[in-house]
């Protein structure tokens, strides 16, 4: 036998009325329950869904209440599985209705958890029954779920419209937007759980007055169904809620736009993403929203990730290929300064005529405003934050600014093919940032790199604040700079 599993409890769960007779009638225990599981001869006769055995146990002195270790009774898992003829035999017997007291659900919650797309009668049966019982339709349980939301999480949309029909005839709304504990509502369990009547569920609950903008999301994390369709790629599910009235650019909690977030997903991006993001460029989102944070638009997102599939539907959808963010940096700066992707968003930029040199100094760059006073004074203390003070010896070297042009990163990152491009598309060869360094400064320990920028006619006698000229040897090493652009964009900008 299965562990502690007795004879009566496998001949209650198989159905078999005269095993059970004949164990009851040697006195076997009718009240057994299992050490770990909880479960009773009558929890397993429920299970084998036996009308007759149910009514032998209960008439031989089962404890009708009886709960297993997951605080369930007898009429909890009958109700939970639709079996209403065993629902209405357990209260006949007595057996008590109210919620469980771990998790607050209701016979009503149960009933509705069974339903699945295009199997709802007998949870409608169950359902029917319970409310002419007196069952409130829309009870919450502990974390605020009401049958609705599990009746929309299963695709059950006949469910689904007979609960929000008996809401109203109960004069108890089962509102669609209502937003439990942690925080979905029932349009966007409908929207997120791949279901055969998921489609047809979003319909019914948005045709009885769902909010289609009401931020959901686990604990709290904001977030509109419409991204909660895009993001998971269902075009048919967005196109439906856009046509009914859905804003196309509404955002989340960090101001984030189903194009920020399909952007800013992954470098190796499929074609769905570029048919979801078709779908709302056709229909006329705004291509250059800025996120709260650090005011990147899904462009800069798309160049910082190399997100070319991305890319390059922003920027045939007509996206400002010269947008800045809050420090004046342009995709184009963001597509260059990562040094292991990036290199196709980027010479797709260059091809598309982005600037090659980013805007003006920005008051937001001003190192007083968001570094400390003594040796912080360098590139990664602005963008990410203090570090550890350096000694006398290296602070003159922290306190060297970072590359200021897109060609300066590509050459430090010695990405010649993009170095070319930079070239070829009019890129100032000799262009010098706040201390003095040219983009040859920047190449250095990358040969191939430091011969184009020569080619071109980069000045390999220009010498920087320190008094050093570029490093032509190979033997240079990868210059100072060696971590400062290889941090991903989502950390710019943070104090």
């Amino acid at each position: 036998m299965q562990g502690n599993k007795r004879p009566l409890c496998y001949a209650a769960e198989g159905g078999h009325a005269a095993v059970v007779e004949a164990l009851l009638a040697a006195k076997v225990e009718v009240q057994y329950e299992e050490s770990i599981t909880k479960l009773t001869p009558l929890h397993y006769a429920v299970r084998g869904k036996s009308v007759e055995v149910v009514k032998m146990l209960c008439q031989a002195g089962a404890n009708i209440d009886a709960l297993t270790m997951l605080d369930q009774a007898a009429v909890h898992i009958a109700a939970g599985l639709g079996l209403l003829d065993i629902v209405k035999t357990l209260i006949a017997a007595g057996a008590k209705t109210e919620a469980a007291k771990s998790d607050g659900k209701t016979l009503v919650h149960h009933a509705a958890s069974f339903a699945k797309a295009g199997k709802e009668a007998s949870s409608l049966a169950m359902i029917d029954y319970l409310v002419s019982e007196g069952f409130a339709i829309d009870a919450a349980d502990k974390t605020g779920e009401t049958a609705l939301h599990a009746a929309a999480k299963n695709g059950a949309t006949a469910l689904v419209e007979a609960l929000l029909k008996k809401g109203l005839e109960a004069g108890k709304v089962a509102k669609c937007s209502a937003v439990f504990t942690s925080s979905y509502t029932p349009l966007s369990l409908a929207a997120q759980h791949d279901t055969d009547g998921q489609l047809d569920t979003v319909k019914a609950l948005v045709a009885s007055g769902a909010d289609l903008e009401t931020a959901a999301g686990l604990q709290g994390a904001g977030e509109a169904v419409l991204i909660t369709c895009a993001r998971a790629h269902k075009i048919e599910l967005a196109t439906y809620l856009l046509e009914a009235g859905a804003n196309i650019n509404v955002v989340d909690k960090a101001g984030m736009t189903v194009l920020h977030i399909l952007a800013g997903s992954s470098q190796y991006a499929t074609a769905r993403y570029a048919q979801i993001a078709d779908l709302f460029i056709k229909r006329g989102a705004d291509l250059n929203i800025k996120e709260k944070a650090r005011t990147l638009t899904p462009l800069h997102l798309a160049a910082d990730k190399g997100n070319i599939v991305m890319a390059r539907a922003l920027v045939q959808g007509g996206a400002d290929i010269n947008v800045m963010n809050f420090m004046d940096l342009t995709p184009l700066y963001f597509a260059c300064s990562n040094k292991y992707r990036g290199l196709d968003v980027a010479l797709l930029l260059v091809e598309a005529g982005a600037r090659l040199e980013n805007g003006p100094p920005s008051e937001a760059l001003k190192l007083d405003d968001h570094v400390t006073a003594g040796c912080f004074q360098s590139f990664e203390a602005l963008f990410f934050g203090p570090r550890t003070p350096t000694s006398d010896s290296t602070c003159q070297a922290a306190s060297i600014d970072p590359p200021e042009t897109p060609l300066e990163l590509a050459a430090q990152h010695g990405k010649l093919v993009l170095v070319q491009a930079l070239i070829k598309a009019g890129a100032n060869v000799n262009s010098k940032d706040k201390d003095l360094r040219t983009p040859l400064h920047h190449a250095e320990g990358h040969t191939d790199v430091i011969d184009a920028l020569i080619d071109a006619g980069a000045d390999k006698d220009a010498v920087d604040k320190g008094g050093e000229k570029p490093q032509l040897s190979k033997s240079a090493g990868e210059g100072i700079y060696r971590s400062s652009f290889e941090y991903p964009c989502e950390n710019i900008g943070r104090k």
